[in-house]
């Protein structure tokens, strides 16, 4: 119940702020949201499959005066970063609530935060995060959402070319999931042009790759003297292998990206409608060339 009052909400915030572009109590609007969203992932109880073993293996992590080195930086399982936090929030309290909250707030404020400065439709924007990676970051993949997390507060720094900076982020990023050495590499794409022609190339160009050299990474990894490419092809095996992945690749994934791609033929449509009604002009040919559009 408590999901279907969130998204009635911000389907009102779409309707009256971004199609009809009012401002009055917009951001207090907005707030609100992300307040019950946070609520919402604070006051969960064993939600998710992934949160079951957080919680499990929560009291086997040592506070933050009985850490060593060895035992942050040898865990095979666990990234560095991950193990530091819990062990601070641990010397506080060893109440899971007490890192669920944090992991709360911590997300879906750097989700807001990324929303608020990088699109004018906010509202949108936030029906997109609640539909597609809400209960992915809040249920599901909690140490990735802090990898996440760092990464949006590093968007900035990418897009002022503040190198220094970002870096600095990723690599608090990568100390909570291994996911985000890809992020190490990412500049490099502001090298590359960007239009029509040069994403068809880039798009087979990688599919070529995958086709080609892919099935090979593996062995080619395993062979490797490298600690850190071992750890990587360890964790994109385990996941290719769990079955509880792939279920959740053929059913949510697929009903996500169906979902997304209804939501945008919606607002498109949406959009004519109230063009319509505002001109008080049933031009349906100047429709279908703005749906074509």
């Amino acid at each position: 119940m408590v999901y279907i009052i969130i998204f009635a909400i911000i389907l009102c915030g779409i309707y009256r702020y971004d199609f009809l572009s009012r401002t009055d109590a917009k951001l207090g609007v907005f707030s609100y949201i992300f307040i019950l969203l946070t609520c919402v992932s604070v006051l969960k109880y064993r939600v998710g499959s992934d949160i079951l073993v957080y919680m499990s293996e929560y009291g086997d992590y040592l506070p933050l005066n009985k850490l060593t080195v060895s035992y942050v930086f040898d865990n095979a399982n666990r990234q560095p970063g991950w193990i530091f936090l819990i062990s601070i929030l641990k010397s506080f309290s060893n109440d899971f609530f007490v890192f669920q909250f944090v992991q709360a707030i911590f997300i879906n404020y750097a989700i807001s935060r990324t929303i608020v400065f990088n699109t004018k439709y906010i509202f949108t924007a936030t029906l997109f995060y609640f539909v597609y990676l809400y209960t992915e970051l809040n249920f599901e993949v909690m140490r990735e959402s802090f990898a996440v997390g760092f990464f949006l507060f590093s968007l900035e720094a990418y897009k002022r070319n503040l190198w220094f900076k970002y870096y600095i982020l990723v690599s608090i990023s990568f100390l909570f999931h291994l996911s985000a050495f890809f992020l190490l590499v990412l500049p490099v794409l502001k090298l590359l042009p960007i239009h029509k022609k040069a994403i068809w190339g880039y798009l087979i160009i990688l599919s070529l790759f995958s086709f080609l050299f892919l099935p090979d990474l593996h062995d080619t990894f395993k062979d490797m003297d490298i600690s850190l490419w071992a750890a990587l092809d360890e964790k994109a095996t385990s996941y290719l292998a769990s079955e509880k992945y792939k279920v959740e690749w053929e059913n949510l994934f697929c009903l996500k990206v169906l979902l997304s791609w209804l939501l945008v033929i919606g607002f498109q449509l949406l959009k004519v409608i109230i063009m319509v009604v505002e001109n008080g002009k049933y031009n349906w040919g100047f429709c279908i060339s703005y749906l074509k559009l």
